[in-house]
């Protein structure tokens, strides 16, 4: 079941993203933000768990804005996340559904999402949702001293033009 994320969900939000950090294959973060520091970094809207009955949250998905310049307002980066052990299910694929969506009733226009080319789970769910592959992006930062590509995805809106 997907729906907006809450205030309570913050520990499990952040303890699904310990998972990426961990794992070395989503982020280039290597420490857990307080959750103040990580709510003030996503937008508002669009924020989005997936919840089993039980109230358990299995992943989740929020946007980051591009750039503060007003030029870019609806231009965002996507962060999608599912629990360690909860994949092949379809959540990734859902949560970033829902925020497609959503970011287009709030007037965005095109979303964008960094990922490394070994992460083939969120390469498959970012194309299934109407993302293409731009590029990539050698050696764009280091990650426990190691350069690291990304694949740079984008998906425009074909609603707002």
């Amino acid at each position: 079941m997907i729906r907006c994320m809450r205030q309570e969900d913050a520990a499990a939000v952040l303890d699904i993203y310990r998972d990426g950090i961990d794992g070395r294959n989503a982020t280039f973060e290597t420490v857990v933000p307080e959750w103040e520091a990580w709510d003030r970094r996503h937008l508002p809207h669009s924020r989005f768990v997936f919840g089993e009955d039980g109230g358990v949250v299995l992943g989740w998905v929020a946007l980051t804005p591009f750039s503060s310049r007003e030029a870019y307002a609806g231009v965002g980066e996507v962060s999608v996340y599912v629990r360690s052990g909860a994949g092949g299910r379809g959540i990734g694929t859902q949560l970033l559904g829902a925020v497609v969506a959503s970011s287009e009733e709030h007037g965005m226009w095109t979303l964008f999402s960094g990922v490394f080319p070994e992460n083939g789970a969120s390469i498959r769910i970012h194309l299934k949702n109407g993302f293409r592959i731009l590029c990539q992006r050698m050696k764009v930062a280091r990650l426990d001293g190691v350069w690291r590509d990304t694949l740079l995805l984008e998906r425009r809106s074909e609603r707002i033009v």
